[in-house]
């Protein structure tokens, strides 16, 4: 496809205008073309007869209003569904996102060449993630707690933070911190649209860097799959004696606490339980009140059917207060053995890792403190260990150097 396939209504402009720059590249050419076309948005025909009549101010206000009543829509559904949802509803959210931004754009092309490849990627990744738990590999249980009992003398920071700072009651920064985990669910995809709007040349650099720790990350966990602390703070080492992948216990408190692989939690505040718990969801359970604990039951009560329907890696799930069901239905569909390494770590230092190596550093800064912000939520919530914080983050830091390598290395085999 041509310039002049596009924007048929310059054919004869853009044939003069190639003639006169015969000394450029096509490459060049085209990108310069591109950029007048999108900068003087009011030279060109828009495809859509209906959009015709629209002036250039009417257009931008339609759009902006489109993409309001989208985002709307993408919140709504995170937080009455879980933004697990948002993830199961990806594909079309996304085209029609791209959709109403284009209006009045020829861009239809490159948003499937762009983000063609990632999707299916991405549908290739959810595939295989929802396969591995039925392979039938033995689950590590105790590699994680003691590398981190190693590290801290003998304490485990899960433990030592549920101690310290857990209570009965959500305080407010506990609420900071399940927003930091849930925006795991649809921040990748953020910043790739926004890298995407800034450079489409950064886009693919950013995207195969995210594909690339996303994929060796499920790799790892295939053949080295691994429970959760929230998990091993129910069972004792009897229990998990045979490494299965889901077991009885995980959902019960029956040998939680003193006798467990975690040990007791020896609470100095208002804490009822004596054991490790899962917080992931625990705010919610104040939000109740405010009238969303009816809104979102339905969604809780399908979260447990699912779960037990789902087969061997999930089991039964354990009722919980009503006020957690966004993320019960997140935790619920998820694989529970995927802890070695830490995605959630991973994927978000990979975005300061990533603006730190295009020389971006006060976004990197930023999301620097996003990322170690995530690292401390995954410990006190329970859903990580420290030792799998540690390998999310290697993964994240590798991976840009490598692709600075690479290009360089490609470069230099250009030049010569």
């Amino acid at each position: 496809m041509t310039a002049t396939d596009i924007y048929p209504d310059q054919k004869n402009d853009q044939a003069r205008q190639d003639r006169s720059d015969g000394d450029r590249s096509v490459k060049e050419r085209w990108t310069d073309h591109c950029r007048r076309r999108f900068a003087d948005k009011g030279t060109y025909r828009y495809r859509l007869p209906w959009l015709r009549s629209l002036s250039q101010d009417q257009l931008v206000t339609t759009r902006r209003v489109g993409m309001a009543v989208w985002a709307v829509v993408v919140c709504a559904i995170g937080v009455l569904a879980g933004w697990s949802e948002v993830g199961s509803f990806l594909i079309p959210l996304l085209f029609v996102g791209f959709a109403i931004y284009s209006l009045g754009h020829s861009r239809l092309a490159y948003i499937l060449v762009d983000w063609g490849p990632f999707i299916l990627f991405l549908l290739a990744y959810r595939g295989i993630k929802t396969v591995v738990g039925w392979m039938g590999i033995p689950v590590q249980w105790n590699l994680a707690p003691d590398v981190d009992r190693w590290l801290f003398g003998g304490t485990l920071p899960n433990v030592w933070l549920q101690e310290h700072w857990r209570y009965a009651h959500a305080p407010w920064w506990e609420f900071i911190l399940m927003a930091v985990y849930s925006s795991y669910f649809f921040m990748p995809y953020t910043v790739a649209f926004i890298e995407w709007l800034r450079s489409r040349a950064e886009f693919r650099r950013y995207i195969v860097g995210l594909l690339a720790v996303s994929f060796i990350g499920l790799g790892i966990y295939v053949f080295v799959p691994a429970a959760p602390p929230w998990a091993a703070a129910r069972c004792t080492p009897a229990d998990v004696a045979d490494q299965p992948s889901h077991t009885p216990c995980m959902f019960s408190a029956e040998h939680a606490g003193e006798g467990s692989i975690l040990g007791p939690v020896n609470n100095k505040n208002d804490s009822p339980e004596p054991w490790v718990e899962r917080l992931t969801a625990h705010a919610w359970s104040q939000i109740a009140p405010f009238g969303l604990a009816e809104g979102v039951k339905d969604f809780q009560d399908g979260a447990r059917r699912e779960a037990r329907a789902d087969g061997p890696t999930l089991g039964p799930v354990e009722p919980v207060p009503v006020g957690e069901g966004p993320l019960a239905k997140a935790q619920a569909s998820s694989n529970l053995v995927s802890a070695i390494p830490s995605l959630h770590a991973g994927i978000t230092m990979y975005f300061a890792t990533f603006l730190f190596s295009r020389r971006r550093w006060k976004w990197g800064s930023v999301a620097l403190i996003y990322a170690l912000t995530m690292g401390f939520a995954l410990v006190f919530f329970a859903e990580h260990y420290v030792f799998d914080i540690i390998l999310g983050w290697t993964l994240a830091a590798a991976v840009p150097l490598v692709q600075t390598w690479w290009m360089s290395r490609r470069r230099e085999s250009i030049n010569k």
